[in-house]
């Protein structure tokens, strides 16, 4: 698959306010989106002074015109407010907002105690801090939120991150990626169902984890194929060196129950977000950090089993901070050698989403700097397949 994608970009724009207006938050980061029955598309994310603070609220903008323009934000959960007899303020260290049903929205979220607010949040120290897993839902399609609960993930490992789009199944349950530590400090991935709204979530599932501790597995993406098989692609990196490798495919055929081993979907990248467009051909949104370092759009017609990855297509561009839309060649580069933790704090751009409007035109969502400020950014795009 040499032949690029054609993609015409209609515009790319902030959606968080803080670009210009700082009362949102110094820094807002790690959006994920999702399209609802109404056609409006809701992109939460993170508001903070810095993408790992202390003092993270969760947001959601609303936009009603697929993606053209946006509505000032609504706040999910502010923490920083909050008064228990269990534990005071709680930062929000990010969360996802889906649709389970026409109408109702859901938002999961995991909150850190603020006690100690210079711990970096993956360091071992930062790790031990109270971390509460939330669910909050919303009847009038996000555009208001009831208090959230607090829900337990049972066996869980102590440290797992809940940062994924769900996957909503027929009958109204959905599956729930969840990344995980283990015992050799090897990230690996989970999964489960609540059947019951949110209300509960049981039992874990294995999805991708290499019990040698060699090679970590995070940030699993979900899409669902129009069989109902479900693929995820995961960032991958070595467990000690950190150096990154390219992102791994798994495919569930029994709801998320059982997956396969994963495999090497041949592309440079971190993060990759894929989107199922019918039963073979899949579009994929990913963040490169190898020169050119960027977001960058795949194309695969099998199901996501192989990709272009000898034509990829830039989308922003870190360097140039904005989106080019351009056609790369022998792009691929080695793998990135920083250390992926310590250098978590200092990343320009990052958690690419993709949604499709209609038929041509498909909405990515993700984080960026411009003028020094890390905001939410959306790509309205035309996209012309390859025959």
């Amino acid at each position: 698959m040499n032949e690029p994608l054609r993609i015409e970009v209609l515009i790319d724009q902030p959606v968080s306010t803080n670009l210009h207006d700082p009362r949102h938050g110094a820094t807002c980061a790690y959006c994920f989106t999702c399209r609802l029955a109404s056609g409006d598309i809701l992109c939460s994310y993170r508001a903070g002074k810095e993408k790992h603070s202390r003092d993270g609220i969760l947001l959601v903008s609303r936009s009603t015109d697929g993606g053209q323009s946006w509505l000032p934000p609504v706040v999910i959960y502010d923490g920083m407010k909050r008064e228990a007899p269990d534990g005071g303020p709680e930062s929000v260290h990010a969360g996802v907002v889906f649709e389970l049903e026409p109408g109702r929205a859901l938002a999961l979220f995991k909150t850190v105690e603020t006690s100690d607010t210079e711990s970096f949040i993956f360091s071992e120290q930062g790790r031990q801090l109270r971390q509460q897993f939330y669910v909050a839902s919303s009847s009038d399609g996000g555009r208001s939120w009831a208090p959230p609960n607090p829900r337990e993930l049972p066996a869980s490992p102590r440290d797992h991150y809940v940062g994924t789009l769900p996957a909503v199944l027929p009958g109204g349950a959905f599956f729930l990626p969840v990344e995980a530590t283990g015992d050799a400090k090897e990230e690996l991935v989970l999964g489960t169902i609540s059947r019951d709204g949110g209300e509960s979530f049981a039992p874990l599932y294995s999805c991708a984890h290499d019990r040698s501790g060699f090679v970590s597995y995070g940030d699993p993406r979900l899409t669902m194929l129009p069989d109902g098989r479900m693929v995820m692609i995961m960032w991958a990196f070595e467990t000690r060196s950190e150096q990154t490798l390219s992102p791994v495919r798994c495919v569930s055929s029994d709801g998320g129950r059982t997956w396969s081993a994963p495999a090497s979907t041949g592309v440079a990248g971190q993060i990759m977000a894929p989107l199922a467009l019918d039963s073979h051909r899949m579009l994929a949104v990913s963040n490169v950090r190898t020169p050119p370092e960027g977001n960058r759009i795949w194309y695969s017609a099998d199901a996501g089993e192989t990709w272009n990855a000898d034509a990829p297509l830039e989308l922003w561009s870190a360097r140039e901070q904005r989106v080019t839309a351009r056609p790369l060649r022998d792009a691929q580069g080695s793998a990135a050698g920083e250390k992926i933790w310590d250098a978590l704090p200092g990343f320009t751009f990052g958690t690419p989403e993709l949604v499709r409007v209609d038929e041509q035109i498909f909405l990515m969502t993700y984080y960026a700097i411009v003028n020094d400020v890390t905001h939410i950014r959306a790509c309205r795009m035309r996209v012309e397949l390859p025959e």
